[in-house]
């Protein structure tokens, strides 16, 4: 069975959206499914139909998209409930960072070309490390502002997670489209992992000094959420 799969059919779509071959249903390395790589079992290939792909990109970007509610929500009632202590919000917002890039990016990463998959992982794990710092800072900062700071910080713990998830996800599917055209990769394909990664330096440093100034206000306040913390950790 060889020659060339139309991949224009619902079924067909949903099961290269799926990872696996439209013809024989085995699955197959995802990247290889829209550049019309023959199957490995069945010998058939993917569409090379323009149509056809833009089909499957919506159908890979539905099957990503049902997911997110599942991590904005709990992101949202987790920032709320931690608001008023210091660092919790910031825990939160970091579980919901990996848990978004665990079930979401990875998820999307496969589909790209190899030299591209590495070089977009790269981005997007600084990316990460800028958004959690972003968060910490932001949070402990609110930490010092009564009565509306738990609930500024919701804000920022959906605001960070929503902006580390849509924007790699938009990132991704536009190396996507350049895969489509090329599989050779851009300079700045690189220029914006240093970049990055000089952001990150940078706002580490800043955010461990916010960290440190903030919990210097709490202690000259009263000292009673720093006490309490500390006769935790002593315990």
């Amino acid at each position: 069975m060889n020659g060339m799969a139309t991949a224009g059919t619902p079924a067909q779509i949903d099961l290269i959206a799926s990872g696996r071959c439209p013809a024989c249903a085995e699955l197959r390395p995802t990247w290889t499914l829209l550049r019309g790589h023959p199957c490995p079992r069945c010998g058939v290939a993917g569409s090379d139909d323009p149509a056809a792909l833009d089909t499957l990109h919506r159908a890979i970007g539905e099957r990503l998209a049902r997911r997110r509610p599942w991590i904005y929500g709990p992101v949202c009632v987790g920032a709320l409930l931690t608001g008023p202590l210091p660092l919790l919000a910031s825990l939160v917002t970091l579980v919901g960072l990996l848990v978004g890039r665990h079930t979401l990016v990875r998820a999307a990463l496969p589909w790209l070309s190899p030299r591209r998959r590495v070089c977009t992982r790269f981005t997007l794990r600084l990316w990460l490390m800028v958004a959690a710092l972003v968060a910490l800072v932001a949070h402990e900062v609110l930490t010092l502002v009564p009565v509306v700071g738990p609930f500024l910080k919701v804000g920022v713990a959906l605001g960070t997670t929503a902006l580390y998830i849509e924007g790699a996800l938009g990132f991704v599917a536009g190396r996507l489209r350049k895969d489509g055209r090329s599989t050779d990769l851009d300079a700045w394909e690189w220029l914006v992992p240093v970049g990055l990664l000089g952001t990150f330096v940078a706002a580490g440093g800043f955010g461990v000094l916010a960290t440190l100034w903030a919990w210097d206000q709490l202690d000259a306040a009263g000292g009673w959420v720093a006490g309490l913390v500390r006769g935790w950790l002593e315990n």
